[in-house]
């Protein structure tokens, strides 16, 4: 395979990419030297590719494009390894060369059960998700994959930004939280974190019906941990009422300690013999 002539890499001092001329200039014209005068298989440019993606190279990438005519092929060799090591190392500048240079697309981002979309989320990353939205047209249905997959995952791990970010970029809306009888709330209120409570009612429009679900679920969990932030984000943001303290406390209430049944009566205002 011989280097193709490209003008534009040759002559051109500077480039977005790369700067005025430097160490990883003189790199390329040394790795272009040495390619042009020996005999080489596709095989052999690939792993220039794998080692650009994994030093994060753009502009070596770029190189290996228009110099050496690597293609999508090459791109998606090993079980499209180079876009799943760009994940891996939320690398936004590789992905983005992978899609507009080397031709990856929305199919690609999809591989494996839309992991790609499921480990922005799960490690918070919101240019990640962004990349994957804008850059490699994922959407809606993408982010609901998989039973919601990806915002379970994002409100697990208390990535509050990533569950904005799933509203406001993909479209998720209240109708996601109640999928499957409200997994997606319960997820928030089990992990006990008042900011994703809050977030769910500010971004997601969830409300008083929403929080009294399943028999008041949210305040017998508060009450059962006794947490009270929690206590107070169901009575102060999601207007829990007395009504609702009273209605925990006529029931079953063994399994709650006499502390958190006397902060839920006095945070309620319940003047209730316990």
């Amino acid at each position: 395979m011989a280097p193709k002539q490209c003008a534009h890499l040759s002559k051109r001092k500077e480039t977005k990419l790369l700067g005025p001329r430097s160490d990883r200039w003189r790199k390329v014209q040394l790795l272009t030297l040495a390619l042009s005068t020996r005999d080489v298989d596709a095989e052999f440019y690939a792993e220039f590719l794998k080692y650009a993606v994994e030093e994060g190279d753009v502009y070596l990438m770029e190189c290996l494009h228009h110099v050496y005519g690597l293609d999508a092929d090459d791109a998606r060799a090993g079980n499209n390894y180079a876009f799943s090591f760009a994940i891996k190392a939320k690398d936004v500048a590789v992905l983005t060369c992978l899609h507009d240079v080397y031709g990856l697309d929305a199919d690609d981002a999809r591989i494996e059960d839309n992991h790609a979309l499921k480990s922005a989320a799960y490690k918070g990353d919101v240019a990640l998700l962004k990349c994957l939205h804008d850059v490699y047209g994922l959407d809606a249905d993408d982010a609901r994959a998989n039973n919601n997959q990806a915002l379970l995952l994002a409100i697990s791990e208390g990535h509050v930004e990533v569950v904005k970010a799933l509203h406001g970029v993909f479209g998720l809306d209240a109708s996601d939280m109640r999928e499957n009888n409200y997994n997606a709330f319960f997820h928030a209120a089990e992990n006990r974190s008042v900011d994703m409570l809050k977030c769910l009612h500010d971004v997601y429009g969830l409300g008083p019906e929403d929080a009294r679900v399943q028999n008041n679920k949210a305040l017998k969990y508060a009450t059962y941990e006794y947490d009270v932030d929690m206590l107070e984000c169901l009575r102060d943001v999601y207007h829990l009422t007395r009504q609702d303290a009273i209605d925990v406390l006529e029931g079953p209430v063994h399994y709650f300690s006499d502390e958190a049944l006397q902060c839920l009566s006095k945070m309620y205002q319940c003047d209730l013999q316990i």
